[in-house]
C-alpha cells in the first residue's frame, strides 16, 4: 500500500523520479523503439520485390544468396534506399505489371523521377492505407513531398468515374502532416482558376475530391475563397452550384451551421461573396433539394455577416 501511495503521489506531482526503483533508461529505450517503428528505420525483415521472371532466371542472374546488381537494386528500392542520384528511383522491376505502370506514367506526363516513383507506388498499392504507408517510407524532403499531392490530384482527375481511393488517401496525408493541407490548397486553387480548360469528367472528379475533403473537415470551406463569384462563365457557375449541393446535401442544420462557423471571422469578404452567389442560386430554377440547400445556406450566411 505504501508503494502505491508513493507512485500515485509521484504521478500527481509530475515527478516520476520519486517512484521507487524507477529506471528512466527503460522509458528512453522504449521511446527509441517506437520512433524507429514509426519512421521505418529499424532493420525489419522485408521480402525482396521480385517478379516471376526474375525467379525463373535466378540460376543465371543469381538469387538472394548470390546477389547480383539487378537484385541489389531491387533490394535497395524496396528498403527505401536510392541509387546514386538526386532523387529516388522508380519502384519498378522487369514484371509485365511494372512495365505497364512505367508506360502509363509516361502517358500521364510524369516527367521526373520523383513523380514516376510516387505514381508507381500509388498504382501498385492494394488500398489507400497501403499507399499511405509506402509514400511515408519514401522519406522525401519537404519540397519533394509536394509532388505527392500533384500526382494524387492529377490521377484523381483522370479517373472515370471518380475513385474515392484518392479522397481517402488525401485525407490520411492531410491528417498526417499539415504541410500536405497547404499543398492541397494551392494545387486545388490552380485547378479552380482553370476550370474552363478541364473536361466535364475532370470537373466532376474535382467536385468529388473537393467535397470529400471539405465534408471530412480535412479542408475548410474557406478553401473556396479564391473563387471570383462575380462574372463567372456558365461552366463555372454550374461547377460551383453543383459543388455546394454536393458538399451540403444530407447535412443537418447543426452540421451546416458548423461548416459556416468554421470559416472564421477573418473570412468576412469570402462569406459576403458566397452569400451573393447562394442568394442568386436560391432564386434560380433548380431542383427542390438544391433550392432548400441554398435557402438554408443563405440564412446562415446572412446571420454570419450581420453578426
Amino acid at each position: 500500500m505504501k508503494f502505491l501511495l508513493q507512485v500515485v503521489s509521484a504521478i500527481r506531482t509530475n515527478n516520476v523520479r520519486k517512484i521507487p526503483q524507477h529506471d528512466p533508461t527503460l522509458l528512453e529505450h522504449m521511446k527509441k523503439v517506437l520512433r524507429g517503428l514509426l519512421s521505418g528505420s529499424l532493420n525489419e525483415s522485408q521480402a525482396i520485390n521480385l517478379s516471376f521472371s526474375e525467379l525463373l532466371e535466378a540460376s543465371g542472374k543469381g538469387g538472394y544468396w548470390n546477389t547480383t546488381k539487378s537484385l541489389t537494386d531491387l533490394s535497395l528500392t524496396n528498403s527505401g534506399s536510392t541509387p546514386s542520384g538526386s532523387g529516388p528511383a522508380p519502384v519498378v522491376d522487369d514484371g509485365k505489371d511494372d512495365k505497364w505502370i512505367v508506360s502509363l506514367s509516361l502517358e500521364q506526363q510524369m516527367n521526373t523521377d520523383i513523380r514516376r516513383t510516387v505514381f508507381s507506388v500509388i498504382m501498385s498499392s492494394e488500398d489507400y492505407v497501403d499507399a499511405f504507408e509506402k509514400l511515408v517510407k519514401l522519406r522525401l524532403k519537404s519540397i519533394q513531398e509536394r509532388e505527392i499531392v500533384f500526382v494524387i490530384v492529377h490521377c484523381s482527375l483522370q479517373e472515370n468515374p471518380f475513385n474515392p481511393f484518392y479522397g481517402y488517401l488525401s485525407q490520411k496525408l492531410i491528417k498526417y502532416k499539415r504541410d500536405h493541407q497547404v499543398t492541397f490548397q494551392y494545387c486545388l486553387w490552380d485547378h479552380l482558376k482553370t476550370l474552363s480548360s478541364l473536361t466535364s469528367t475532370q470537373r466532376l472528379n474535382l467536385q468529388c475530391l473537393l467535397s470529400h475533403l471539405i465534408r471530412d473537415r480535412s479542408l475548410s470551406l474557406s478553401v473556396l475563397r479564391v473563387v471570383e463569384y462575380a462574372g463567372m462563365s456558365k461552366v463555372e457557375v454550374e461547377f460551383h452550384k453543383s459543388l455546394l449541393v454536393m458538399i451540403f446535401s444530407g447535412l443537418s442544420d447543426q452540421q451546416l451551421t458548423n461548416f459556416v462557423c468554421s470559416m472564421g471571422e477573418n473570412r468576412k469578404d469570402f462569406v459576403k461573396n458566397l452569400y451573393h452567389f447562394v442568394r442568386k442560386q436560391s432564386q434560380e430554377k433548380n431542383t427542390k433539394t438544391s433550392r432548400n440547400i441554398f435557402k438554408r445556406l443563405e440564412e446562415l450566411l446572412i446571420e454570419t455577416i450581420e453578426y
